[in-house]
C-alpha cells in the first residue's frame, strides 16, 4: 500500500479515537461486515494469478479510492 495512503490512515485513525468514533464504529454492525468483506476481498485478490503489472495496477487503483475516501472523511471529521 502507498505509504502517503498509510500516512493518511494512521492520521484519521487518530482523529477518529481522539473523538470516541473508533468505538462507534467496533459497534456498529455495518462496519464490522465491511471489515469481514474487506478481508475476504484481500485474500482472494492475493490468492489470484495476474501478472505483477496488473497487480500493480489493482493495487494502485485501490489505494487511490482509499486515499480520496480518506481525504473526504479526514474534512469531515476536522
Amino acid at each position: 500500500m502507498d505509504l502517503q495512503v498509510l500516512k493518511l490512515a494512521g492520521m484519521l485513525s487518530a482523529r477518529m479515537k481522539s473523538g470516541g468514533m473508533e468505538e462507534l464504529l467496533l459497534k456498529d454492525k455495518d462496519f464490522q461486515q465491511d471489515e469481514t468483506d474487506l478481508a475476504e476481498m484481500e485474500r482472494r485478490f492475493r490468492e489470484m494469478e495476474l501478472s505483477e503489472k496488473t497487480r500493480r495496477f489493482v493495487e494502485d487503483y485501490v489505494a487511490c479510492m482509499q486515499s480520496r475516501c480518506i481525504r473526504m472523511a479526514e474534512r469531515c471529521f476536522t
